[in-house]
């Protein structure tokens, strides 16, 4: 379970007065609930997904360049406390795969 620091973390990251552990850069980022695809950023604090942007514009400590290959949110919905974790992130190349960054 998250603490409340972790919480508090995580929401400044996403405001862009923290930073992200990781931002995935240059990912074509799939939602499955309205089958959209966007291309854009992803970022993540304590193994979660914080915020997605079409720009590179909030700070991170680690970034990872996706060349343009697919990132599928693993049941993602931002509105709610408790959002996908990065094990549930699965970059797709050809082939579903799952990235781990720590």
């Amino acid at each position: 379970m998250r603490t409340i620091t972790e919480m508090k973390e995580e929401l400044l990251a996403s405001k862009g007065q923290g930073s992200a552990d990781l931002v995935l850069v240059n990912a074509k980022v799939v939602f499955i609930h309205t089958e959209e695809i966007v291309k854009g950023c992803v970022y993540i604090k304590n193994g979660r997904i914080i915020a997605i942007h079409q720009d590179h514009c909030l700070k991170a400590n680690d970034v990872f360049d996706c060349e343009g290959n697919y990132v599928i949110p693993y049941d993602l919905c931002l509105s709610l406390p408790e959002v996908c974790r990065l094990d549930e992130i699965r970059a797709v190349p050809g082939t579903f795969t799952k990235h781990r960054a720590f």
